[in-house]
């Protein structure tokens, strides 16, 4: 047992950087660091959503510099609202200096409070946005700024930013770099969920040698497992039961890991460390997976509404079963031929144009575009946290009995079973007694409906899943 108390959201933090459930990651440790020692060079980090890119960044800079700032970026932002982000955050610095912070003779401080000055004689009352910015706040005097405070200025989400910004922005590392001469410690960071780093920055050929791009790539299972472990110890928690599990369905990001984590925790009421050991149960996972559901935001919902829509009702739900293949495989994705297998584990004969046409659709704007090409030539979920989602909505904790090993086989039985559910409660009254033939000593492992929850409907889902499949091809729009 730890020997101090923790509350469960200091311990798993999802949305925020992490610190006491901190994992070291070593594949890109000792760039990192190095690139941060290294005067005058500028860092692009970047990797997949969720990879825990910031926790990573944020704790070496912890470790390497007094203080940083930090700019968060939006589709909106511009490169006068990077740059006023910037100095408002080191007026602290400057209105409160004791004593005056000079430059090659001239008074930084005097020069901060001057330009903060014009600044807000400019500002208007309708609109933080109508804020001017001063021709003496360029580039080359924030860079003093901050590198006179020994500072470093860390940008998020920049990948959200528009190109012509980005252009900018890689001109003002060019700047920075420059005055690591006067100021050794000055340093831009950009943070991207992006694939590669020119999608994060677009700078010159000449600062190839000025910039490191720094990948931070998905963590690995030992990775995922050990946040649930220093978490366990933390706050005095057993989930040895389904640890694996959650380490599967958060398919290498650590932000799904920790938001699970933390779910079960407070599916078991256990809001902090425990004085004895708690035993988390697989009901916790359960609903913590429900939780995770329930709460993931409205775009995401709308993403997965909007790719699983159908139009008509006909023989295949083509798009929920190559969602649900998918899914079902690893997170760098599926060939074509490797869908195809899985759909027909369930659907001996469906039809392999089907399958071209929709994966066609759920790469296009109509669909969510939730679907590319992977570098194989293969398929797979354009953001991973799509791929989580999927898992964790699509794929069943339980799997039906004449399936078990077979993940595929549980995502079609939940889908089904939820549209049945839902349709016999919608259309007739829910059937009781011996209404519904069940298998012999059988037990259906949900919890939607209380009448079917010993229930295993798979059996006869199965043989209404399959379907008639001597027909033609559905190239129907779904």
């Amino acid at each position: 047992m730890s020997p101090n108390v923790y509350s469960a959201y200091e311990v798993f933090t999802p949305t925020t950087q992490a610190k006491l459930n901190f994992v070291p990651r070593d594949s890109v440790n000792d760039q990192l660091v190095d690139a941060i020692r290294t005067p005058g060079k500028q860092l692009i980090v970047y990797g997949e959503s969720g990879s825990g890119k910031s926790s990573l960044l944020l704790k070496k800079l912890e470790e390497l510099y007094s203080d940083h700032i930090t700019t968060r970026c939006s589709g909106a932002s511009t490169e006068q609202s990077l740059v006023l982000d910037a100095f408002d955050q080191l007026a602290p610095y400057y209105e409160s200096a004791v004593k005056e912070t000079e430059y090659r003779g001239r008074s930084l401080t005097m020069a901060f409070r001057t330009i903060q000055g014009q600044i807000q004689r400019s500002q208007t009352t309708e609109s933080e946005q109508a804020r001017a910015l001063p021709p003496q706040l360029t580039p080359q005097r924030l860079a003093e700024f901050l590198g006179a405070q020994g500072m470093c200025w860390v940008v998020e989400d920049f990948h959200k930013v528009s190109e012509p910004e980005k252009r900018f922005f890689g001109q003002m590392m060019k700047v920075f770099s420059d005055t690591a001469t006067e100021f050794p410690s000055v340093k831009m960071v950009a943070i991207g969920a992006t694939a590669t780093a020119r999608q994060v920055v677009q700078y010159e050929p000449e600062m190839n040698n000025r910039v490191a791009e720094i990948y931070v790539p998905l963590m690995d299972a030992d990775e995922l497992t050990a946040i649930l472990d220093n978490g366990s110890v933390l706050l005095n928690v057993d989930m040895n039961e389904y640890r694996a599990q959650i380490v599967e369905y958060a398919v290498g990001m650590a932000s799904v890991c920790h938001q699970l984590a933390l779910n079960a925790c407070l599916s078991a009421d256990i809001g902090s460390t425990q004085p004895d050991v708690a035993k988390l149960e697989h009901d916790d996972l359960e609903a913590a997976i429900k939780r995770y559901i329930a709460e993931s935001s409205d775009s995401l919902v709308a993403t997965f509404e909007l790719a699983l829509r159908r139009r008509r009702l006909k023989k295949f739900d083509n798009c929920r079963l190559i969602l649900a293949a998918l899914a079902s495989g690893p997170l760098s994705g599926l060939r074509h031929g490797e869908i195809l297998a899985r759909i027909r584990d369930i659907h001996p004969a469906y039809p392999a144009g089907n399958l071209t046409n929709y994966l066609r659709q759920l790469m296009t704007d109509d669909r969510g575009a939730v679907l590319g090409v992977s570098g194989d030539g293969g398929y797979r979920f354009v953001d991973p946290l799509h791929h989580a989602y999927a898992r964790l909505s699509l794929v069943a904790v339980a799997e039906p009995p004449e399936r078990a090993g077979s993940i595929y086989g549980s995502i079609a039985a939940r889908s089904l079973y939820d549209l049945t559910l839902q349709y016999m409660t919608e259309m007739t009254p829910l059937p009781t007694g011996n209404a519904v033939e069940l298998a012999p000593g059988a037990v259906w492992h949900t919890s939607i409906s209380d009448e079917y929850r010993e229930a295993d409907l798979w059996p006869a889902f199965r043989e209404r899943l399959r379907g008639d499949v001597n027909g033609d091809a559905d190239t129907s729009d779904g």
